[in-house]
């Protein structure tokens, strides 16, 4: 294997983990901050006389697909339930 080639692939091999680790943090980041916004809003409605237990998120997600003129989209809709008192 030449030198070039093997620098390449431990060049995508380290591209690949700070990816991986970079997806891993903003998904942790980001679920800590749906859990704050889940018990300020829960503190909200209970000091408005609507207490509840649980919240249902929706998201929405598209990818498309190329290829030469033809393209793709596809959509998937995601629901979560979430327990105000967890987080999970």
């Amino acid at each position: 294997m030449s030198v070039a080639r093997k620098a390449l692939e431990m060049t995508q091999a380290a591209t690949e983990a700070i990816v991986q680790r970079a997806e891993t943090r903003y998904e942790a980041h980001r679920q800590e901050m749906f859990r704050s916004a889940d018990r300020m809003f829960a503190g909200l409605m209970a000091q408005q006389g609507q207490p509840f237990d649980y919240l249902l998120f929706a998201k929405l997600t598209s990818g498309t697909t190329r290829e030469n003129r033809d393209y793709q989209r596809d959509y998937e809709l995601t629901l979560e339930l979430v327990d105000i008192r967890s987080g999970e």
